[in-house]
């Protein structure tokens, strides 16, 4: 018996320390926008807005959990914007 627990507490000074588990993280869709220095200060305002007032509208309808629901609302998100940054490129 006492074998068993000298080996018992070895096992527990060997133990790894414990760490911070992380939290899982949305898998990603290849559709993601970079912000950089080449769009105008007022092209970001108007994309902001844009966020802003459709997040508002969209959270008030909301019904599942809010990690659910801004992970959903931003991989919709990403893709709206690349769309709009995809169109702008091709007009002139």
């Amino acid at each position: 018996m006492e074998a068993n627990a000298v080996n018992h507490n070895s096992n527990i000074n060997n133990s790894q320390p414990l760490t911070k588990a992380k939290a899982p993280q949305p898998p990603r869709t290849g559709t993601a926008v970079r912000i950089t220095t080449k769009k105008s200060n007022s092209e970001l305002r108007e994309i902001l807005q844009q966020i802003c007032s459709k997040y508002l509208k969209d959270a008030e309808e909301n019904t599942q959990p809010d990690a659910t629901y801004n992970t959903q609302f931003c991989e919709v998100l990403n893709k709206a914007i690349t769309s709009s940054i995809e169109l702008t490129k091709t007009i002139p």
